[in-house]
């Protein structure tokens, strides 16, 4: 089943490490939430590269670009290309403080991964219409 309402909640927990907890409803929006509890770590010299904990591996994430005010973000641009058994995965993440992306940020998303030959073509949209959060159900 496809996820509905996804959500990543990334919190600082120390001056080099984070929490993510994922959440979405499968099936539906009204679906009760599915979670996952991750930890991770970032250098302090380097803090858009990160590596997240998931299971046996910690893949290293890269944040490619943030759009929005001096100090606060409202969007980012996220990647991940990780290699195992001679095979490599890449992974794009947009993230967004609202439920959706403006046109013209998606746009320039778009574009900057075109212009590091990153391709969007598998990128699947998350259904985010008539979703809630209710914190006390994550």
């Amino acid at each position: 089943d496809s996820c509905h309402c996804t959500r990543y909640n990334f919190t600082l927990t120390g001056s080099t490490s984070f929490s993510d907890v994922f959440t979405c409803n499968k099936g539906s929006p009204s679906a009760k939430p599915f979670a996952i509890h991750n930890v991770g770590s970032f250098e302090a010299d380097t803090p858009g590269k990160m590596v997240e904990s998931l299971g046996p591996v910690s893949p290293p994430y890269w944040v490619l670009r943030l759009w929005g005010s001096a100090g606060k973000y409202d969007y980012s641009l996220v990647y991940a290309c990780v290699g195992l058994l001679g095979l490599k995965a890449e992974y794009i993440y947009m993230f967004s403080r609202t439920p959706t992306i403006e046109h013209s940020v998606l746009a320039e998303m778009k574009a900057h991964l075109s212009n590091h030959s990153i391709s969007y073509d598998s990128v699947k949209n998350v259904p985010m219409d008539g979703c809630t959060w209710n914190a006390s159900k994550l």
